[in-house]
């Protein structure tokens, strides 16, 4: 595959918000504090169907921490969206550029090269790819932003590439 697939991409909140969250859920340490926070929750209400604990309990100190973490962590993934997409370059005319050699994400005041060899892994989702420049930051490319035949190109690129990936 020697041509080059150029991409326009629209950056909608509602979908960059689901990666983000996606992104900031898929840390280790979220996989034994949910269910935690779950368990005690549940323990929790299962005292106050007993009788043994009254809801104005839930106010206290690690009830509330409870309660509120999940909402904390939906907060902080809204803010960070916002920034990120209130960002002014991205109301330049931005394209993203695929060929074999890197990715390249080309504004009117910046050209960003990302080449494969330095790509940690790619991973396809439902409505997106995430192309994770390093362990904790990854690119999102929405697949609402491919036309025609890109979609197939794309997959055919990235199973080419001698990169840990996950599609579908």
């Amino acid at each position: 595959m020697d041509k080059e697939i150029i991409i326009k991409p629209n950056f909608v909140f509602k979908d960059y918000f689901k990666a983000n969250l996606f992104l900031a859920l898929n840390k280790p340490y979220y996989y034994i504090m949910l269910p935690t926070i779950l368990f005690f929750l549940c323990f929790d209400l299962f005292y106050i169907s007993q009788g043994s604990k009254k809801i104005i309990e839930l106010l206290y100190f690690p009830d509330v921490v409870f309660i509120l973490l999940p909402l904390i962590i939906l907060l902080s993934v809204y803010k960070l969206t916002k920034t990120r997409l209130s960002n002014v370059k991205l109301k330049e005319n931005i394209f993203i550029k695929f060929n074999t050699e890197y990715l390249e994400d080309v504004g009117d005041s910046f050209n960003m090269k990302y080449f494969w060899k330095d790509i940690f892994k790619i991973l396809e989702k439902k409505e997106w790819f995430l192309i994770y420049i390093d362990k904790k930051c990854a690119k999102v490319i929405r697949k609402a932003d491919l036309n025609d035949n890109q979609y197939n190109e794309l997959k055919e690129l990235f199973d080419s590439l001698n990169i840990k990936k996950s599609l579908k």
